[in-house]
């Protein structure tokens, strides 16, 4: 995980994709998410936080073929403390991380542990701090001028213009769905992939010469009807989740009137267990998930 120890602030290009949790759920994390954890599933590790371990592990092992392991966990004083502590972590790794925070170390797990130790105590004594008012981001200029920014669920998107150009008419509703999904966002962020959604929506041959629909088109995937329909959901509530404010909402509608498919269900528990600063109703919805029948 080779931490790089120093007093530069908590800057990290992770918090500016964190940014859109202030927007979803008004603060960036949950207060009582005090503990800090690094768990295996004996090929990766994965460091994040949370208000109950006992519990979070359950959550990961659901979403994990390979049995997971608790290694250590760290206690906080606050939520904020343990939040600004596994953003300097997850910033300040040269290890090759994965997505939702696991990553790759072949040293033992002693070393590791020891490492983060003394990243945790260098941290503490200089006071890493996140610019945080009333639950609002305030981002640095060093951050805005970030030479790479990675865009949440860009694959994801590129899957669904694969689709899109390819199967409507498997997806007909589901595309109509999407598109007055996209219709309604205004994230400057990814307006070049918003842009080809609607040239791919219009069948606009303009849409032949942006480059992210070439990379789209190197897409091949042998799926019957019923798996292109599978699979556009599954990376459709993928992308809503991050970017639709109260889709976590309307899933949680669907689970409890019973109108979700096994195969929606299961994905949904994978992807959702994953993810760290559960909101309210996130939790809400992998509970309903996970005895969901």
């Amino acid at each position: 995980m080779a931490i790089r120890l120093g007093a530069k602030q908590l800057q990290s290009k992770r918090l500016i994709m964190n940014k859109r949790k202030v927007t979803r759920y008004w603060k960036p994390y949950h207060k009582d998410s005090k503990h800090l954890y690094l768990i295996t599933n004996g090929h990766h590790y994965k460091l994040g936080i949370t208000k109950n371990i006992e519990t979070r592990v359950k959550d990961i092992q659901t979403a994990n073929a390979t049995k997971v392991k608790l290694i250590k966990t760290w206690s906080f004083k606050s939520g904020r403390e343990a939040y600004e502590v596994e953003g300097y972590l997850l910033e300040n790794t040269s290890a090759s991380p994965a997505e939702n925070e696991w990553f790759e170390d072949n040293r033992c797990r002693d070393l590791i542990i020891k490492e983060i130790d003394k990243a945790i105590e260098i941290i503490l004594k200089k006071g890493a701090k996140q610019t945080l008012y009333n639950g609002t981001f305030h981002a640095s200029k060093k951050i805005s001028n970030l030479k790479q920014k990675k865009i949440p669920c860009l694959n994801e998107f590129l899957l669904i213009i694969y689709f899109l150009e390819n199967h409507r008419n498997v997806i007909k509703e589901l595309a109509q769905e999407f598109f007055v999904f996209t219709a309604s966002l205004a994230n400057t962020e990814i307006f070049d992939l918003l842009e080809v959604i609607e040239l791919v929506k219009a069948e606009d041959s303009a849409r032949k010469e942006s480059t992210l629909f070439a990379k789209a088109m190197m897409i091949h995937l042998n799926l019957t009807d019923e798996g292109v329909v599978t699979e556009f959901t599954r990376v459709m509530d993928k992308v809503r989740l991050q970017y639709e404010p109260f889709y976590t909402q309307r899933l949680i509608d669907l689970a409890e009137q019973k109108q979700l498919s096994q195969e929606r269900k299961e994905n949904l528990q994978k992807l959702i267990a994953l993810r760290d600063n559960l909101s309210e109703n996130e939790e809400r919805l992998i509970d309903l998930l996970n005895h969901y029948s």
